[in-house]
């Protein structure tokens, strides 16, 4: 630890330490120095968390004198880019991508189960309609925008061809119409940027949520309790909260379409 060694009067203590151990393989942290028994150390528990399909709190086996700050940096030391797409950070714990999804299979089978229940209630083929309307609304406003903007163009242009003599030979009314047409282009783009800014707000809000994060956290709850990392809860469920929605409208959207078919055939 730095601050034990320049309790002793040393100036540079992360200097002095790599004098002394210069032959040692050391990895230097921000507030301590750690030796290599104890990198081993962790990566072997590390590997052990990844055959055994479970977590691993790096704290419980690293010297108390290592902080939040340096657990984060020694993270990401010991995470090759192989044993990062078998795990996920959570806080300062590392969750083997199997324990992620034991922990979410009960969900993904509620996320299904909901999917099937907002087809055969109607549910998700309103947000369906819903949301075919409300493109049509945009598309209807942008085209007329577009008609709009368009008139105010040959308006300006069939008011700047009017009057005659020498106004009409100025070579700086040519210029200037140029320098305007560029404003106006710019602020036709800050007119689309809002528009896109928009959509994306209106997407947003309008999502279908077939899943929610109460939902999320009352079926992990008890597992995350029982393993000791209950406080990871809420972290998790927003996480997945997002994939978790994609899956069961992804669902959902495969029985309507199976459900049309059938009506199709039926009318056969």
């Amino acid at each position: 630890e730095y601050e034990s060694v320049a309790s002793l009067g040393v100036t540079d203590p992360k200097a002095f330490v790599q004098k002394q151990l210069a032959n040692e393989k050391l990895t230097y942290l921000d507030s301590c120095v750690l030796s290599q028994r104890i990198i081993d150390q962790v990566e072997s528990t590390l590997e052990e968390s990844i055959a055994t399909n479970t977590f691993l709190d790096i704290s419980t086996i690293l010297p108390t004198v290592v902080v939040d700050e340096d657990i984060d940096k020694l993270i990401q030391v010991i995470l090759t880019p192989s044993k990062q797409r078998l795990t996920h950070i959570f806080k300062n714990l590392i969750l083997t991508t199997k324990y992620i999804e034991n922990l979410l299979k009960p969900v993904y089978e509620i996320a299904e189960k909901n999917a099937k229940k907002s087809v055969d209630t109607g549910e998700y083929q309103k947000y369906v309609a819903d949301k075919i309307m409300k493109h049509k609304d945009v598309e209807i406003e942008e085209m007329s925008g577009k008609g709009d903007k368009r008139e105010e163009r040959r308006k300006k242009a069939a008011g700047g061809k009017q009057g005659g003599g020498a106004q009409g030979r100025e070579t700086k009314t040519k210029s200037t119409k140029k320098h305007q047409r560029g404003k106006k282009d710019f602020d036709d783009s800050e007119s689309d940027d809002d528009d896109k800014t928009s959509k994306k707000k209106s997407g947003k809000e309008n999502q279908l949520e077939l899943v929610s994060i109460a939902e999320i956290k009352k079926v992990i709850h008890a597992t995350l309790e029982n393993d000791g990392i209950d406080d990871l809860k809420a972290e998790i469920a927003n996480h997945y909260h997002l994939q978790l929605n994609k899956f069961a409208q992804s669902k959902a959207n495969d029985l309507y379409s199976i459900s049309l078919q059938n009506n199709r055939q039926k009318k056969k």
